[in-house]
């Protein structure tokens, strides 16, 4: 109970404006959270719920605070409590849960500010935290760290997916220039994105992502993870599928503007199933990929908005040297199609 008690003194400091105060209890909160991953988490790696309980209410006090003077207060900084790079804690569902509830919270106010701050700590997270991992090998090229590599993959996947989601419900809520800011945002010199694809290989696997059997064996599996507001309907879960899918249909055409570093790898196909089913459900999922990439094309006042304006522009994809995009799929599918198992 004191826990609680303690942070209703800081949603007082926030609306007042001070400071001093204010991160007095935010030092207080830190090194709580910290001794709590330590220590005593709970078996499923999520917080007590009262921790929770702290961020949510800290958020709404921020978000509904009609006072400006509150600008000191990074309104990423209650989520970097709970996505720490602690090598040992994972993201656990619950922990999930609750960044959902405060990315929806954050639009409902109007606080895409805190969209942005919350993307730049998840591209840290990424980057610092869940890194590819490389094998090591016996003495006789045995790799002996192959259950810590699945894990590490499944986290990033884990991680990777809660984005997606994100995008699909910006993109649902039209909110197509806070889009354009997230999907460039880099920190680094030559550009690195590690939430969004860096190669057409990674937006085509992405797409495919989403009609794999680990979803599909639970027909509500994005309706129960990523719920998006106002969907409730029974195909609630096709309706959040198909604006993730239009999220990375955007992130399939932001492959043709992004900087030629690595021009070798930017429209590589990536490996074809390994089954008859799954080669036609490939096909089937391109041809829906290609209805919404040439729907947005031929959007330009979309594309100025996300940064695509190139696209918009008269034969730039021709002197661009670049397979249009329908071109590109109908390839793909011609290898699928051609491809003997």
């Amino acid at each position: 109970m004191f826990f609680l008690a303690i942070s209703k003194v800081m949603h007082y400091a926030i609306k007042k404006s001070n400071i001093d105060l204010f991160v007095s209890i935010y030092q207080f909160f830190s090194k709580e959270f910290s001794a709590i991953r330590k220590s005593k988490m709970n078996e499923d790696g999520s917080y007590p719920e009262e921790y929770y309980t702290v961020i949510k209410e800290t958020n709404e006090i921020v978000f509904t605070n009609t006072q400006k003077g509150t600008s000191f207060f990074d309104k990423s900084d209650m989520f970097s409590l709970l996505i720490n790079e602690s090598p040992d804690v994972i993201i656990s569902e619950r922990t999930y849960n609750e960044l959902w509830y405060g990315i929806r919270q954050a639009l409902y106010y109007g606080h895409e500010d805190f969209i942005i701050s919350y993307w730049q700590k998840a591209h840290q997270y990424m980057e610092l935290r869940l890194k590819v991992i490389a094998p090591k090998l016996d003495e006789n090229s045995n790799v002996i760290n192959q259950s810590d590599i699945n894990k590490g993959e499944n986290e990033r996947k884990r991680f990777l997916e809660f984005h997606d989601a994100l995008g699909g419900l910006l993109m649902m809520k039209k909110k197509h220039l806070l889009i354009q800011q997230l999907i460039f945002w880099t920190n680094q010199t030559p550009p690195k994105y590690v939430l969004v694809p860096e190669t057409m290989e990674e937006v085509i696997q992405r797409f495919m992502y989403m009609e794999s059997d680990i979803n599909n064996s639970n027909p509500v599996y994005y309706e129960q993870k990523y719920p998006f507001p106002n969907v409730f309907e029974v195909f609630a879960n096709d309706v959040i599928k198909m604006w993730i899918n239009r999220y990375i249909a955007i992130l399939f055409l932001r492959q043709y503007i992004l900087p030629e570093f690595y021009k070798f790898r930017r429209f590589e196909i990536p490996n074809l199933p390994q089954t008859t089913q799954e080669k036609q459900k490939w096909i089937e999922e391109l041809d829906v990929l290609k209805e919404y990439v040439l729907e947005y094309l031929s959007n330009e006042e979309l594309l100025n908005v996300l940064g695509l304006h190139k696209l918009a522009e008269p034969d730039w994809l021709t002197k661009s040297g670049k397979p249009h995009p329908k071109e590109l799929i109908e390839k793909l599918k011609g290898e699928l199609n051609n491809w003997e198992i």
